[in-house]
């Protein structure tokens, strides 16, 4: 259950100075709201504070946004605020939510007078304003306690700012808010906003000259009540006021301190000087230091223009070792190009003497370590480019470098000549021994299409094995994929749940709330939109059209209703959504009576609100004032007539529970969904219908009327009267031609028989709706009937004024 603590009844500063301890032990503050504009406590206060001190109605507005404040803050288990006008809304708070307590905090009028004095506005000390507006604020704060004092707790406030701790112990043990006072420390210095002593004997004299020169005992008694209902934190004895000696001494020790300042200030303003002096000296070695800065720009300035002439040389030099570089890479790529066209060579003999490839194996390696040296040299050129591009590497450190490079380079373009011609020898030593390998070609051919065959099928299932591997990547990554939706749409479904529970948490608490509400207020009622106009056919005649409706504990998005005047008042039709219409006016004829007997529970509970409804629309409907006042004194006259109709049992619906045919036993086990009388009302209620001493013959003879054991018994003096297979039952019985059980009438109350009268009234109407229905009693719904006029004819006879005499 939550619960609230307002705080009020000092000033601003006292109240934080309180509030803060009791937040850091587990107060919850006040959450706001967001409308057009952020509204919390604070600004609610402000809003509300003139109506309550002009005393006149709130407005449903302000209402509403307080119902807001509470909703917001409803899953704290312990929130609250503090605000000094709440002293005007504590009435209002304490009947909107019962689960609130107020923490009153009254102030001392000397330390209020006190803190006066202390204050630098100007202007003359009205102390006879300041006493009586003391006197006001702390009557009204002793008015709502003493009407309230179960809920409310007194407290001083320069005794709660001097100790926190004992302050949460105290309102843990009275209220049982769930604060911890570890961590709060009990600090007996002077409170933050206490007047200096001076200051409160000053006051107390104050007070007493005023006291009496005025002459008011009112005062007296006020503050007497006050420090009775105050609640002490500690045990400390009654303050008693400052003495004179005590003032001398206090003044002077402020003198001995005033005398210790003027001595600081003259140190000060000694040492001020003194800093000045310095200052002064430190100005002029800065202007030194500026002088050298100068000279040092200058020398700046100068280096900057050498090395702009220097950095023009190096970008001349650079232009040259780029022409030297552009050379040598039309040299490397013409050594390439003829590298190529040894490689062709190459390819042709190799195609001519496939039966050589074992003796060319040699001249393959050396054609790819030369291949290689070539990378390798076009990479370094690269890197030498790279070098050359980047401005603030050193100058001479790049020019060795690719001097170096170049030398490398030209050592390695004359061994690539030396090789080349060592190819062409080769190649010369190749076609010598070709002739030599015209034998071993066949040979070779055959092996060569033996290993084409092997490669081949190989590449085949090499292939095949690519596909398989390729397809079952992707049925990997969809499976992944799909594990991985999977958590997903867990983790959705989890944060959904906890969200279904949050909301429905929420939604059963403001469901309790809301038929608390309707408890408290049965009446209430509120719409949307209403249009209203006159038929132009049938005068007198109202068509009523609301949107968004709460009325008689439901929620209508649409309503239509018509009215019409005649001489006998006002008879109103309700069309419900996917319903009947039904009408309600003032009976007049027995018919007419019989109709609004007939009304089911539901259909009379709108029977009784719909006055009050159409009277509330009147005020927003734009008709005439002649045709308003004719209205509301009809629709008063009709309420008032429903009101004085005697109490009926009524019901919503009612099932054939159980027929029971036994060969000496029947009885029909009647459900009632929602029956009401008066006041009263269930969910459901059970009866049994029942006749004793059945033969082939005989039906009736023994009739019963029996309240079997239930959860809810409407019967104040049920008790267990027999049992049978159901279980325990309380039973009436009646015997032909005119005897009733009086033992077991008698043990009823008086409102237990008149409850059962009433019973015995509707079965007819009961039995007529289980007809309507189809149900099949086990024999013609004629016998039961006659059963229950048997019933009603004994009942009747028993109690008429002649056999009770």
């Amino acid at each position: 259950m939550t619960q609230t603590l307002c705080i009020t009844g000092a000033l601003a500063p006292e109240l934080n100075a309180i509030s803060t301890p009791l937040y850091q032990a587990g107060l919850a503050t006040a959450a706001s709201i967001e409308r057009e504009t952020r509204i919390d406590m604070h600004t609610w206060h402000q809003r509300a504070k003139p109506a309550f001190v002009e005393q006149r109605p709130l407005g449903k507005l302000w209402e509403n946004v307080a119902n807001d404040l509470l909703l917001a803050n409803l899953d704290k288990p312990c929130w609250g605020w503090h605000d000094t006008d709440s002293i005007w809304a504590m009435p209002f708070w304490a009947e909107q939510e019962p689960n609130t307590h107020f923490l009153l905090v009254a102030t001392r009028p000397e330390y209020q007078l006190a803190q006066s004095l202390l204050d630098d506005t100007p202007g003359k000390l009205d102390i006879s304003a300041l006493l009586t507006h003391w006197q006001q604020h702390h009557q009204r704060l002793l008015a709502f306690y003493l009407d309230n004092p179960e809920r409310c707790l007194v407290i001083d406030a320069e005794q709660a700012q001097q100790h926190p701790q004992a302050l949460v112990q105290l309102l843990t043990q009275r209220w049982q808010l769930p604060l911890e006072a570890t961590g709060l420390t009990e600090e007996r210095a002077t409170a933050p906003h206490v007047p200096d002593p001076l200051a409160l004997y000053l006051a107390q004299q104050l007070i007493e000259q005023h006291l009496l020169k005025q002459q008011d005992s009112r005062f007296q008694s006020l503050y007497a009540e006050l420090q009775a209902a105050q609640h002490p934190l500690v045990d400390n004895e009654a303050e008693q006021p400052a003495s004179v000696d005590a003032m001398v001494q206090h003044y002077q020790q402020l003198r001995r301190q005033q005398q210790h300042d003027q001595t600081q200030r003259v140190h000060q303003a000694q040492q001020i000087e003194a800093l000045t002096q310095q200052s002064n000296h430190q100005q002029s070695e800065l202007e030194a230091l500026n002088q050298s800065a100068d000279q040092l720009t200058q020398q700046l300035q100068q280096t900057q223009h050498a090395l702009s002439k220097a950095e023009q040389q190096h970008q001349a030099e650079q232009h040259q070792q780029q022409q030297v570089l552009d050379n040598l890479k039309q040299e490397s790529e013409l050594l390439l190009l003829q590298l190529h066209q040894v490689q062709e060579e190459l390819e042709s003999t190799f195609l001519k003497h496939q039966q050589l490839e074992s003796r060319y194996q040699t001249l393959e390696s050396q054609h790819k370590h030369t291949q290689q040296q070539l990378t390798q040299a076009q990479e370094q050129l690269k890197q030498a480019e790279q070098q050359h591009k980047q401005k603030n590497a050193a100058q001479s450190q790049q020019l060795e470098a690719a001097k170096g490079e170049i030398h490398k380079l030209t050592q390695r373009e004359q061994h690539l000549t030396q090789q080349l011609k060592q190819t062409q020898e080769k190649l010369k030593q190749a076609e010598q021994q070709h002739q030599q390998a015209q034998e071993q070609l066949k040979q070779t051919q055959e092996k060569l299409k033996q290993a084409e065959q092997q490669r081949d099928a190989a590449k085949q299932y090499e292939t095949t094995q690519r596909q398989q591997q390729a397809e079952l990547e992707g049925i990997k990554q969809e499976s992944e994929l799909l594990l991985l939706q999977l958590h997903q749409v867990q983790e959705e479904l989890e944060h959904y749940f906890l969200e279904h529970q949050k909301l429905s948490s929420t939604h059963e608490t403001l469901e309790n709330r809301w038929q608390r509400l309707l408890k408290r207020y049965p009446d209430y009622c509120d719409y949307q939109t209403l249009d209203t106009h006159e038929d132009p056919q049938q005068p007198d005649t109202l068509q009523w059209h609301f949107q968004g409706l709460e009325f008689a504990g439901q929620h209508w998005p649409t309503l239509q209703i018509r009215s019409t005047l005649n001489a006998q008042g006002v008879v109103l039709t309700l069309h419900q959504p996917d319903a009947t219409p039904f009408k309600v006016g003032i009976p007049k004829s027995a018919q007419e009576r019989r109709y609004l007997q007939s009304l089911s529970s539901r259909q009379w509970q709108y029977a009784q609100h719909l006055p009050k409804l159409l009277a509330q629309g009147l005020q927003d409907a734009e008709l005439s004032t002649e045709l308003k006042t004719r209205y509301q004194q009809a629709l008063n006259a009709l309420a008032e007539s429903l009101a004085s109709l005697p109490a009926l049992l009524r019901v919503d619906d009612v099932n054939l529970h159980n027929v029971q045919v036994n060969p000496d036993y029947e009885h029909l086990w009647l459900e009632l969904v929602n029956p009401t009388w008066g006041n009263e009302q269930l969910e459901t209620w059970h009866l049994r219908l029942s006749t004793a001493g059945v033969t082939p013959t005989q039906f009736g003879a023994y009739p019963k009327l029996e309240i079997p054991a239930q959860p809810t018994p409407w019967l104040e003096n049920w008790y267990a009267e027999s049992q049978d297979d159901h279980g325990s039952k309380w039973e009436l019985r009646f015997a032909q031609p005119d005897t009733l059980d009086m033992g077991a009438w008698q043990q009823l109350t008086p409102r237990d028989q008149t409850l059962l009268t009433q019973v015995l009234e509707q079965l007819p109407m009961l039995l007529n709706h289980l007809q309507e229905q189809g149900q099949e009693p086990g024999r013609g719904w004629q016998a039961w009937h006659q059963l229950v006029n048997d019933m009603q004819r004994i009942h009747q006879v028993v109690h008429s004024p002649i056999a009770t005499a």
